[in-house]
């Protein structure tokens, strides 16, 4: 019996027909699993450090060639290119003083529409959208005087449907519709006796 056993701990997976790729958390790699060869492979290493906690990153996204890795305790969003087999990293905006104390949980739930990947904030104020071809960024926070205060997560888990994304809002009781061509956002209050909705 072998001795290389690795532990792999990720919170989401990206899949295609016969691959699917992960980041293990704390030990801070990304996998790529080969359903047909049922074998793992380890493609890159995040040697960053954070003073937050060890999971730097929680949630992944595949649009093309690239695999987009989400910041939960990181400062930057990274972007693997599977045809050059190399990393880049985009550091996010600082965050606006009002919400200096927030250190981690900055991103949970993120979604793929087209080129784009969006980032919906958990503790971070914005919602962004990074451009995969161009690798430009754009920080879309006009929701935030609508949501108020974050108390629970701005937000906690979202679904794409056609050109809408809709989201779901940990701090207050509203649903937010996003128009994925417009950038425009209509918000819906939900009537419910709980502080904020679950995923």
């Amino acid at each position: 019996m072998s001795n290389n056993i690795l532990k792999l701990e990720c919170y989401d997976v990206t899949m295609e027909e016969d691959k699917a790729w992960f980041f293990c958390v704390r030990k801070n790699i990304l996998c790529e699993f080969d359903k047909r060869r049922n074998k793992v492979t380890i493609l890159a290493e995040i040697s960053e450090k954070t003073k937050c906690g060890d999971i730097l990153y929680c949630s992944i996204k595949k649009v093309k060639n690239k695999i987009v890795l989400i910041p939960w305790d990181s400062f930057q969003i990274s972007i693997y290119d599977l045809d050059t087999n190399c990393f880049q990293q985009l550091v996010l905006e600082s965050i606006i003083e009002e919400h200096k104390n927030i250190e981690k949980g900055r991103f949970w739930t993120s979604f793929v529409y087209d080129k784009y990947v969006y980032l919906a904030g958990f503790n971070y104020p914005a919602i962004i959208r990074l451009d995969t071809v161009s690798m430009g960024v754009e920080y879309l926070r006009e929701w935030i005087s609508i949501i108020g205060e974050n108390k629970n997560g701005y937000f906690v888990d979202s679904l794409v449907i056609g050109t809408e994304a809709w989201l779901s809002c940990g701090s207050c009781n509203f649903m937010l519709k996003m128009d994925l061509v417009t950038n425009e956002f209509t918000y819906y209050k939900i009537p419910v006796s709980v502080s904020g909705l679950g995923a």
